[in-house]
């Protein structure tokens, strides 16, 4: 991929989260180095805490797709989802938050929750590592999955 930005330099991690963001709606991806490491320190029981290298990772985000965001999607109406981007002291890392909105179609009720926030580490144009700290509780609130949740949690 290695998209250039409007200085004519490899993408960075600010805009490497704006693509980010626009894959959620299918616009676009994003390309992991070799060696990427994609991590969840707070993962879901029975669920790995990393993925190594692109093709376990793009493999990982397919299968979340195919299983969460199919349930999500049949519940939501997701209208907008917000990047807020936090410089670090390393050109290379940022940390950032993404917020959806949308309307519930179960309830008719329009939510409005930070679902992720990840320490993000591009070199190259490309995911070098992510820290992905996602909000299962916020995502079982506006889907109706509390229950679900608990009971997986609880084993």
């Amino acid at each position: 991929m290695s998209e250039k930005i409007n200085n004519g330099g490899v993408i960075g991690p600010r805009e490497m989260v704006e693509l980010m963001r626009r894959s959620f709606f299918g616009e676009g991806g994003v390309e992991f180095a070799d060696d990427a490491v994609y991590e969840t320190p707070f993962a879901l029981p029975g669920k790995p805490k990393s993925y190594k290298g692109p093709e376990a990772i793009n493999a990982h985000f397919a299968e979340r797709r195919a299983d969460a965001m199919s349930a999500a999607m049949a519940t939501l109406e997701i209208r907008a989802n917000e990047a807020t981007v936090y410089e670090s002291t390393d050109s290379e890392v940022v940390t950032f938050e993404f917020e959806l909105s949308g309307v519930s179609k179960v309830t008719g009720e329009p939510f409005r929750f930070t679902s992720t926030i990840g320490v993000l580490t591009v070199r190259n144009g490309k995911i070098v590592r992510w820290r992905d700290y996602p909000n299962f509780l916020g995502a079982a609130e506006v889907t109706g999955a509390r229950t679900q949740l608990a009971e997986l949690i609880a084993g």
